[in-house]
């Protein structure tokens, strides 16, 4: 895997570790980092997931919501992680995750944050800023977990040695049964689900 098939990956692994935290919604087919498979998926990408949310957007409760939201922010704070060797503050602040989320990178991600951000807004009276911000932080807070990281260097592991650079579902399974995600996901998962049902209850 070059560099750039590497950085890619970062960015998909980080759809696919919120996703696995919140797999009661969100569904993933298969994860690449072969140009080829991934322009099917998106012409200008180079790396991609093929995934659906379990329901029809009518269906959704409002937490459900926010849960994918937070799956669709995976990609841009993994990319920070990758790109950073620190993560500050600064990176909460509208003024630096707005204009990275308006980058043609994330166009794709960006469009579901916000679909889904509305359909919230019909019944909660939330600010985006706000609920952006700290829904980022609590992303930045899961993905720099050390067992969260060793699971992507073993997901990453796979990838490299994969057919076509490409793992379906039940290697992406296989591969975080091996690891220590499910054991952090049965510590940390209510907690997780009780600050978000805390941030939309406000």
């Amino acid at each position: 895997m070059t560099n750039e098939q590497n950085n890619y990956f970062q960015h998909e692994s980080g759809h696919i570790i919120l996703a696995n935290i919140f797999k009661d919604v969100f569904d993933v087919e298969f994860v690449t980092v072969n140009e080829e498979i991934s322009k099917k998926l998106d012409p200008l990408s180079k790396g991609g997931m093929k995934a659906k949310a379990r329901k029809k957007n009518t269906e959704l409760t409002i937490n459900e919501n926010d849960y994918l939201i937070l799956i669709f922010l995976g990609g841009l704070c993994a990319d920070d992680i990758n790109e950073n060797d620190e993560i500050n503050d600064a990176f909460f602040e509208m003024s630096t995750w707005g204009p990275k989320l308006s980058k043609q990178k994330y166009s794709g991600d960006n469009y579901y944050i916000n679909r889904h951000f509305q359909l919230i807004k019909e019944s909660v009276n939330l600010d985006w800023e706000t609920y952006i911000g700290s829904s980022i932080k609590l992303v930045y807070s899961i993905l720099q977990n050390p067992i969260i990281r060793n699971t992507i260097k073993q997901l990453e592991a796979e990838i490299k040695k994969s057919i076509n650079n490409t793992l379906q579902n039940e290697q992406i399974n296989n591969t975080i049964a091996q690891s220590e995600l499910s054991k952090w996901i049965d510590e940390n998962y209510k907690s997780i689900l009780s600050e978000r049902k805390k941030l939309l209850s406000n």
